[in-house]
């Protein structure tokens, strides 16, 4: 039996920036902010665990409870993610962000019948809906809701949470790189104050147009349709920054460009941006959404993704997704 989560709410870009880009305030107190957005759209009754993680260590019974679910049935999460071998677990962290468990690993009967999962069955857990987010380097972030019918995956919600996906791991590498204040500017993007490669006249207005149309979105798209305002609201401008929303408190409201490009790569070959670009599309990204993420255009995106490719000889997108999974496994 499938059952679906409840309808998607009209969606506050502002109240999406401040829970993403939060840099202050403890880890569990930022995630917990997530939680909050997420739950229209993977809450099954039962919360919505959240953890961080660093790659090849998805979720160990030693580390600390994931926050947003009963303690109990936290505890259970951690005991499954020793059991479950790490070919299982580089399926569903690795595998598209935003899809259910069962569908990501392939499993076509509920989660309850796998030996691997007995710690679940006193919760009768058969699914997780889930949103994984994985930086190249080493750190990630598991969003799941468990379940207790089989999932079935919705296009408009696979869509939404990818791109809320986005904000959300922009928002963590800026916590963990706390990335130098650029440029300052009024919501009609007015230029305040800029430095450093915000001050070249092309990343200048790249900025201001970028400012611009978060605001019309959050003014007037917001309600009317959620969907196309969150697609106005870039992942980054121009591959380099992130827009932080800052309230003075005489409650003027400016909008920061803090610094929050991809990290180094370990391979000199290609770009920081490049490798972010490689392992969007391993994970199943469409260069739409790539684009979206690393704010570029589409064909940008595409040569990025090809060109990237050739340098470490790589023929398909199946040869991609294997690269991934041995560069981002077990250590």
């Amino acid at each position: 039996m499938m059952k679906s989560v409840e309808p998607m709410r009209p969606l506050e870009l502002s109240e999406l920036s401040e829970a993403c880009y939060s840099l202050e305030g403890p880890e569990d107190s930022w995630l917990l902010g997530i939680v909050r957005i997420l739950r229209p759209l993977l809450d099954a009754s039962l919360g919505i665990a959240a953890w961080t993680f660093r790659v090849g260590h998805w979720g160990k019974s030693t580390d600390p409870p994931p926050v947003g679910v009963d303690p109990e049935l936290g505890r259970a999460l951690r005991l499954v993610g020793d059991q479950v071998p790490d070919e299982l677990s580089r399926r569903f962290f690795l595998g598209p962000r935003a899809l259910p468990a069962c569908e990501r690993i392939g499993r076509s009967v509920g989660l309850n019948r796998d030996p691997l999962f007995s710690e679940l069955r006193p919760f009768r857990i058969c699914d997780f809906r889930a949103l994984t987010l994985v930086e190249p380097f080493g750190e990630g972030l598991a969003f799941v809701g468990p379940d207790q019918h089989m999932c079935e995956s919705d296009p408009l919600v696979t869509r939404r949470l990818s791109r809320i996906g986005t904000h959300v791991l922009a928002g963590f590498r800026l916590r963990r790189s706390l990335g130098a204040m650029e440029a300052v500017l009024e919501p009609d993007g007015k230029l305040l104050h800029a430095t450093g490669r915000a001050k070249v006249p092309a990343q200048r207005d790249a900025l201001q147009r970028a400012v611009k149309a978060f605001d019309r979105a959050c003014a007037s798209r917001g309600a009317s349709d959620p969907d196309e305002a969150l697609s106005v609201w870039k992942g980054l401008v121009s591959g380099e920054w992130s827009l932080v929303q800052s309230f003075e408190s005489d409650g003027r409201r400016y909008l920061i460009a803090r610094r929050n490009p991809p990290g180094e790569p370990q391979d000199a070959a290609i770009s920081p941006l490049a490798v972010q670009a490689l392992t969007l599309r391993a994970q199943g990204s469409s260069y739409k959404h790539i684009a979206y993420e690393l704010g570029m255009s589409h064909t940008r995106a595409y040569t990025t993704v090809r060109n990237a490719a050739r340098a470490l000889g790589v023929r398909s997108d199946g040869e991609l997704a294997s690269l991934l999974y041995r560069a981002i496994g077990p250590t």
